[in-house]
C-alpha cells in the first residue's frame, strides 16, 4: 500500500504538474494530481491533503470553487492558488476571500474575547489585528486608494494613541 499524498497539484496542463511533481519528489513530498476541477473535488472528498497547489483559471471551473469545496467540506488544507492570467478580478477575488473568510471569519472572531481582558492577551491581539490590518490596507491601496489612505491614517492615529512612540509608523 502507497503513503497517502501529502500534496494535491490541480492544473490543467500537465506540463506544470509534471514540474511540481519533480520539484516535490526532491524534498520526498508525495504529489497526487488532478487535471481539472471535477476531478480534484473528487480527490478531495476521499482524501485530506495538507497541502494543495491550483491553477485559478482551467477550462471546466477555477480555483476559488476548490476554495468553496475546502471550507463547504471545512477542511482545513493549505491552499496556494497560482496563474498564468493574472487579473485584477483575481487579485481583488483573493483579497477579498482572505479578508472576509480568514481574517473577519476567524481571527477578529477568536480575537474578541482576549480583546476584552486586560494585560497582555489583549495587547498581543491587537498588536496582531493592527498588523494584519495594516497589511491588508496595503494590499487594497491600488484597487481603492482614497478608503485604504483613510483607514490607514487611522489605523496609524489609533496605533500612536495606544503605544506611544512605539507604535509610531515612520
Amino acid at each position: 500500500m502507497s503513503k497517502p499524498s501529502n500534496i494535491l497539484v490541480i492544473d490543467d496542463e500537465q506540463v506544470i504538474i509534471d514540474a511540481i511533481v519533480k520539484i516535490c519528489s526532491i524534498e520526498n513530498y508525495s504529489v497526487d494530481a488532478a487535471l481539472n476541477v471535477k476531478t480534484a473535488i473528487e480527490k478531495i472528498a476521499k482524501n485530506y491533503y495538507p497541502i494543495i497547489i491550483c491553477d485559478i483559471m482551467m477550462p471546466d471551473g477555477d480555483g476559488f470553487q476548490i476554495l468553496d469545496e475546502l471550507r463547504k467540506q471545512n477542511i482545513d488544507s493549505a491552499l496556494i492558488m497560482m496563474t498564468g492570467y493574472s487579473t485584477v478580478e483575481n487579485a481583488v477575488n483573493s483579497l477579498y476571500q482572505f479578508v472576509w473568510h480568514d481574517f473577519c471569519d476567524w481571527y477578529v472572531e477568536l480575537a474578541k474575547p482576549r480583546l476584552q481582558e486586560e494585560g497582555e492577551s489583549r495587547n498581543q491581539a491587537q498588536a496582531t489585528f493592527t498588523e494584519v490590518l495594516d497589511h491588508v490596507l496595503r494590499l487594497l491601496h491600488p484597487f481603492m486608494p482614497f478608503i485604504t489612505e483613510r483607514l490607514w491614517e487611522e489605523l496609524r492615529n489609533a496605533k500612536q494613541q495606544a503605544w506611544g512612540d512605539i507604535g509610531k509608523i515612520e
